[in-house]
């Protein structure tokens, strides 16, 4: 048996499957579908993304938030772009988050809304020079995004 790539398989996957649902999500009590092709489109984003902020490979990027398609794509994108994704539960407290990110040395945060973006503001200075940016995302499908660098400016940008 050959051996293949995630990335080989998400790609021969959207071959077949391009047009059907691949993830579904309730939004605002509304379901929202996303395509294998607009999924793949968005992992590839995301990872594009991720390596403009400086990830490289073998860098390990923590993701932060409850199960919802951002989390699945930015886990799939961290492997696109050739980093180590690393789950951390929305409970967690903040030194938790820390224990995590720190152990895993990540250098890319993705947190799903300003909750859990206040739990890395509270610990970012026990982080010394590991973090390049924090980003968080809501409404995903329409491909907003907040990113937040260490510095603790906050930015609004467009991904697509």
């Amino acid at each position: 048996m050959k051996k293949r790539t995630v990335m080989e398989v998400m790609k021969r996957t959207v071959g077949k499957f391009s047009s059907q649902i691949a993830l579904k999500s309730k939004i605002d009590g509304n379901w929202k579908e996303i395509t294998w092709l607009d999924y793949y489109n968005q992992i590839r984003t995301t990872a594009r993304g991720f390596m403009a902020l400086g990830l490289e490979k073998g860098d390990a990027i923590s993701i932060l938030g409850d199960n919802c398609p951002q989390w699945f794509i930015s886990d799939m994108a961290a492997i696109f772009a050739g980093g180590i994704p690393g789950g951390i539960y929305a409970t967690n407290s903040p030194e938790q988050c820390q224990y995590i990110t720190g152990h895993s040395q990540a250098t890319i945060v993705v947190v799903e809304n300003t909750e859990q973006l206040l739990k890395f503001k509270q610990i970012r200075q026990n982080l010394p020079g590991q973090m390049k940016m924090m980003w968080t995302w809501w409404n995903s499908i329409s491909g907003y995004r907040t990113m937040m660098p260490t510095t603790g400016d906050i930015k609004q940008v467009i991904c697509r």
